[in-house]
């Protein structure tokens, strides 16, 4: 007996939020699943706070980075924790997803914190879980949790508007406006695009028609194959593109 809840937006404060990609709120426990859509070699561990995505680029290789996926759905699960009093930490499992296009070339997972798997393995992963443990939630709990949750998931977009700019605010520089970086919006998938983080994300760019934040892509086909450019997370339902000055690219 299983339930699933998408894009929940728990609050952290008055103000804040934190969103988790997905729950699977199941009788061995509550699956907080972090999904990652990044392609190229991955590396990292339990306790860097930041991982390594390594891109070829010619006879080089482009390295960027971005926040340890553990330790961002530690947080998750810590505010997660808030919601539902009274359920021991065992309850709670972290499973950290890649798309099935990245390869984890090195992650070190010395205290298992987390499963970091692609998703492609994610029912081999809980029908393992399964095997291995007794049920730790009743039917009844699990109706109670959801019942609890499921507001979360049915979001406003001012409360999805406010999550965007409690995050802008978060990594905001005072030199944004020369500033070409972002963090990486997950979740968003396009098999015609390469998204990817910057060096160093520090600050985030936001899309002007939707409010989602803005992702660096490379086009994959057509004439404009191999050029960069500013694409919104929220792609195909919006289309906004911005275009990299050749200056900036050189």
């Amino acid at each position: 007996y299983h339930k699933f809840l998408f894009n929940v937006y728990v609050p952290r404060n008055s103000e804040e939020t934190t969103e988790i990609d997905a729950l699977l709120i199941h009788e061995n426990g509550i699956y907080v699943m972090e999904s990652k859509n990044y392609s190229g070699w991955i590396f990292g561990s339990e306790y860097q706070r930041q991982w390594t995505q390594t891109l070829p680029n010619g006879r080089k290789s482009q390295k960027n980075h971005f926040l340890n996926p553990i330790m961002q759905n530690e947080l998750h699960i810590k505010w997660l924790k808030r919601q539902l009093p009274g359920f021991p930490d065992s309850v709670y499992k972290s499973i950290i997803l890649f798309s099935d296009r990245c390869q984890l070339k090195k992650v070190s997972l010395v205290d298992e914190k987390a499963e970091v798997i692609h998703r492609k393995q994610i029912l081999k992963t809980i029908q393992a879980y399964s095997a291995s443990s007794d049920s730790v939630l009743s039917n009844e709990q699990i109706d109670m949790i959801y019942n609890r949750l499921y507001p979360f998931s049915q979001t406003t977009e001012e409360v999805k508007e406010k999550h965007i700019e409690s995050i802008k605010q978060h990594h905001m520089t005072s030199d944004q406006s020369s500033n070409m970086e972002v963090v990486k919006a997950a979740l968003e998938s396009d098999s015609h695009y390469e998204e990817q983080t910057t060096s160093n994300n520090d600050s985030i760019m936001i899309c002007p028609r939707c409010g989602r934040t803005l992702v660096l892509r490379t086009a994959q086909k057509g004439k404009n194959a191999g050029k960069q450019f500013w694409g919104c997370s929220g792609y195909p339902h919006c289309h906004y593109i911005r275009e990299i000055p050749e200056v900036l690219m050189h």
